[in-house]
C-alpha cells in the first residue's frame, strides 16, 4: 500500500488554502515505486506515517463571468482548467481565482453543467470559443505568476435550471450481512462534495440534489467529520464515473466493504521548524495503483486513513 499526500487542487473550494506544496511520499521519496508497502490483517494495530512536504511555486488565473448583455455578473458558475483538476465556482460579484503550478500552459473553461449550482450554462473557452482546441494558452511563469482579466459572457441553457436526482441503496459487508451507521458520500468528480450520509438500521443509504449529467463519485467507509460510528474499520470503496440523467433520475447502487485497518501520521513542512500543514489532502492506494481514500488533514496536519 503506498501512501501519497498531495495537494487536490479540486479541493479549493473546498478550503485547501496553500497550492505551494509538492506531492511527497512517505519517507520523503517522490516516487511510488520506492515507498514501503504495508500490509494489514485482522490483529494489525494502526500505522503512523508521517511525511515532509515540499515548497513548489504557483501561480494564479483570474477574471470575471458575466451574463450576455456582458454587465451583469454571474455567480455560482463552474470555471475549471484543461487537463489538471483544477476548479472554482465564481462569487458574488462573479469573480474567480484559480491557483496553478507554474511553467504549464493551460486553458480557462466557463459554465456547463456544474456542482456549484444547478443552472446550467453554455460553454465558453477563454477566449469566446466553445471548443477547447480552439482556446488560447495561458503559461504561468516565475516572470509573470499571475493572469488577470480572464473574463467569460455566457448564458443559460434551454430550461433554465438543471435537473437533479439520487443515489441510494444497501451497504453490506463481506458475509452479505448490512452495515449499520457506516458513512457513504458522493463528490462531483471534479472535487465538489455533495453530501455525506450514515447508513441507517436497515444499512440503507439515500443522498439527493445531485446535478443531472454531471459526474459524481459514491465512497464509503471514510471518516470525514467523524460522522457516523467512527470505531468501525472498513476499507474505503469508491466507485468510477457515475451520472443521472432526466429520464433515469434516481440509482440503485449496492455497495459491498470490506474490514481494514489504519493509517495515521502528521504532514509537516520540509523547512524547519517543520510546521504542521492543515487542509493538505492525503490519499492512499494499494500497491497497483487501486485508490483507498482521500482525505485532509486536520488543523493540526493529522490524517487517518
Amino acid at each position: 500500500m503506498s501512501l501519497l499526500g498531495f495537494l487536490a487542487f479540486a479541493g479549493i473550494a473546498q478550503g485547501i488554502t496553500d497550492p505551494s506544496l509538492a506531492a511527497a511520499y512517505h519517507d520523503a521519496s517522490p516516487l511510488a515505486s520506492t515507498e514501503p508497502q504495508f500490509v494489514f490483517n485482522q490483529q494489525t494495530p494502526p500505522v503512523g506515517l508521517n511525511s515532509l512536504m515540499l515548497q513548489q511555486s504557483s501561480g494564479s488565473i483570474s477574471g470575471t463571468v458575466y451574463a450576455v448583455d456582458g454587465v451583469t455578473p454571474l455567480a455560482n458558475v463552474s470555471v475549471t482548467l484543461d487537463g489538471v483538476p483544477v476548479g472554482t465556482c465564481t462569487d458574488a460579484s462573479g469573480q474567480f481565482v484559480l491557483t496553478a503550478p507554474l511553467n504549464t500552459e493551460y486553458r480557462v473553461r466557463a459554465g456547463g453543467s456544474s456542482a456549484c449550482s444547478h443552472a446550467a450554462y453554455s460553454v465558453e473557452w477563454w477566449q469566446e470559443t466553445t471548443t477547447a482546441e480552439l482556446a488560447p494558452v495561458i503559461f504561468l511563469t516565475d516572470v509573470a505568476p499571475s493572469v488577470t482579466g480572464i473574463n467569460f459572457t455566457i448564458g443559460l441553457i434551454e430550461g433554465g435550471l438543471q435537473s437533479t436526482g439520487t443515489v441510494a441503496g444497501l451497504i453490506y459487508d463481506q458475509s452479505f450481512n448490512p452495515v449499520l451507521n457506516v458513512q457513504v458520500c458522493a463528490d462531483y468528480s471534479n472535487g465538489a462534495h455533495i453530501q455525506c450520509v450514515c447508513t441507517d438500521g436497515s444499512g440503507l443509504y439515500s443522498i439527493g440534489n445531485i446535478s443531472s449529467d454531471t459526474p459524481f463519485k459514491v465512497h464509503t467507509a471514510g471518516h470525514y467529520d467523524g460522522m457516523c460510528d467512527t470505531t468501525l474499520r472498513y476499507v474505503n470503496h469508491t466507485t468510477g464515473d457515475l451520472t443521472i440523467s432526466d429520464l433515469e433520475p434516481n440509482m440503485q447502487l449496492d455497495l459491498q466493504v470490506a474490514s481494514g485497518g489504519e493509517l495515521n501520521g502528521t504532514i509537516t513542512e520540509s523547512a524547519v521548524p517543520h510546521d504542521p500543514v492543515p487542509n493538505m489532502q492525503v490519499c492512499a492506494n494499494y500497491d497497483g495503483g487501486n485508490h483507498i481514500q482521500c482525505l485532509c488533514t486536520n488543523a493540526q496536519g493529522e490524517y487517518s486513513i
